[in-house]
């Protein structure tokens, strides 16, 4: 996808909800892993992982009016 460079602010939103994602997911992939599974813990972790992957792609979804290769 090709961006406008006005939305270059945006994009680097983008990128930072993107690690962010990325580090929920490490995040409730390592808990996962370990042998103790608290239920609230885990609703907690995973809650984390859907609300960063929102954020995320309310971003995309923002970008997508500065494309030019639409």
């Amino acid at each position: 996808m090709i961006i406008d460079s006005s939305a270059t602010e945006l994009l680097e939103k983008f990128q930072s909800a993107n690690e962010a994602e990325g580090v929920a997911i490490k995040e409730l992939h390592a808990y996962l892993q370990g042998s103790v599974k608290d239920k609230a813990v885990l609703r907690e972790l995973t809650k984390h992982m859907e609300d960063a992957h929102n954020k995320k792609m309310d971003i995309w979804d923002a970008l997508q009016e500065f494309r030019l290769d639409k």
